[in-house]
């Protein structure tokens, strides 16, 4: 899911203490993925995994990481290309696969249920439709 953060519209890098080849806004790919009961956030953009009970929960927690991430390194004075480092070509396919799947099988479901819905109808089991 891309979120797109803004940092300080147009307001020049230099006026926000950003170094000269910082972006002023990144857009940000998470990945929400449930494994063993929790939830796990991936920030595509720096390989930073944040975890929580829920799905909201696991967000935050990469959202804090990924601050406490960048503020260390802007205090280092590090440069963008040091600091951005996105999850592998493979783990990202790897990931995308499994969206498009649950995607897929997601439809195949609703579909299904349609027609089971159907036949029942045909039956005259009618359904209510809310």
């Amino acid at each position: 899911m891309p979120v797109t953060e803004p940092r300080g519209g147009d307001v020049e890098s230099a006026a926000l203490g950003l170094p000269a080849d910082w972006p002023e806004a990144v857009k940000l790919r998470l990945w929400v993925v449930e494994e063993d009961g929790s939830f796990q956030a991936l920030c595509e953009n720096f390989t930073i995994v944040g975890m929580g009970e829920t799905p909201q929960a696991a967000i935050r927690n990469v959202v804090e990481m990924l601050d406490d991430y960048i503020r260390c390194h802007l205090a280092d004075g590090a440069s963008w290309a040091d600091v951005h480092r996105p999850a592998p070509l493979r783990m990202r396919l790897k990931l995308w696969v499994r969206y498009i799947a649950s995607r897929v099988l997601r439809r195949l479901r609703d579909v299904q249920l349609e027609t089971d819905a159907g036949r029942l109808d045909a039956q005259g089991l009618h359904l209510a439709h809310g």
